[in-house]
């Protein structure tokens, strides 16, 4: 008996000295450990570090602003002060054949008069029709993203071979036939715009008419200039891998261009005015393929890209209303 009396004695024992030392071992782990002290030649290293980090973010950020701001066609603007500004040498979009963006198409002779509505909602929104080829089409990049801005509620109504014409080209039958009562029946636009690949022919006579049949709803006719041309040569040379920002040039020259005839007729027509946006195209000689950064064209038959027809864009809404305000 007294043999399991002790026996109990020293379990009992053992445990309260376990119980003891888990306290110890926690009471330890607990304990804050003393920190060694940092030298200042660490001090400085941490802070030259952190120093380089806010620098690189600021830079960064700095380069964004700036991108945002010098992107394509304000290169060629005085005024934005970017035409001095180094914004790198990467050109955008990477991929410019594929940067485009649908609008409502007619694609053949015998399709109906394909139209979209684009911009404002708002109540008294300036009414704009926005008319043509494909060279009106790409033009829609850059006035749908400045709409809202400038007020403007836009009816588009482009396809393959259309313009303003009391004639309609066989590509554009139907679609053509259907064009000027849309553009004259109803509640009257306030400005129609007509834009017209210079590579098309231009029936002068059927034009003429068909401006003068707009003009007398009330609504003011503005032809824009239209893109210069360029050639296969010169997209594959801003899309080259090697391609260099600054010591590349490639482009096509203004010597030899194919006269915009959709202009110059606009020219011999009262009341009509011209949106002139060559300025953010060519120099006095030369037409290049990247302006600011950004590849103008995605292919051969120059359409724009979006891209650079949203850096364009307020350039082509002021050229709208300074044409519109021609007697």
């Amino acid at each position: 008996m007294r043999a399991l009396k002790s026996l109990a004695f020293w379990k009992f024992a053992g445990l309260g000295i376990l119980a003891v030392a888990t306290v110890l071992v926690i009471i330890m782990a607990l304990r804050p450990v003393k920190a060694e002290p940092i030298s200042q030649e660490q001090v400085a290293r941490i802070e030259a570090a952190q120093e380089k980090v806010a620098e690189r973010v600021a830079a960064e950020k700095a380069m964004n602003e700036l991108m945002a701001r010098c992107l394509g066609a304000p290169a060629r603007d005085a005024a934005t002060g970017c035409t001095s500004e180094n914004i790198g040498n990467a050109v955008y979009p990477q991929a410019p054949a594929k940067d485009a963006k649908a609008y409502c198409w007619t694609n053949a002779g015998d399709q109906p008069l394909d139209s979209c509505a684009y911009g404002s909602k708002l109540k008294g929104a300036v009414r704009v029709a926005v008319v043509g080829d494909s060279h009106a089409r790409h033009l829609m990049p850059g006035l749908e993203s400045v709409a809202d801005a400038e007020k403007w509620a836009i009816d588009s109504y482009f396809g393959n071979g259309c313009t303003l014409t009391i004639a309609p080209a066989e590509a554009c039958a139907t679609a053509g036939a259907a064009l000027l009562p849309a553009l004259t029946q109803g509640k009257p636009y306030d400005i129609v715009v007509v834009s017209v690949s210079r590579r098309k022919a231009v029936d002068t006579g059927a034009v003429r008419t068909a401006v003068h049949q707009v003009q007398k709803t009330g609504a003011k006719v503005v032809i824009m200039e239209d893109v210069p041309t360029t050639t296969p040569e010169a997209i594959a040379c801003s899309t080259a891998a090697n391609f260099d920002v600054k010591a590349t040039r490639c482009g096509v020259p203004t010597v030899g261009m194919k006269a915009d005839l959709m202009a110059e007729l606009g020219r011999n027509i009262g009341g009509v005015g011209i949106g002139v946006i060559s300025p953010y195209f060519c120099d006095a000689d030369w037409c290049p393929s990247v302006i600011g950064n950004a590849h103008v064209y995605a292919d051969e038959g120059a359409h724009m890209t979006a891209t650079y027809s949203r850096t364009v864009g307020p350039y082509v809404a002021a050229a709208i209303k300074a044409a519109a305000q021609t007697k």
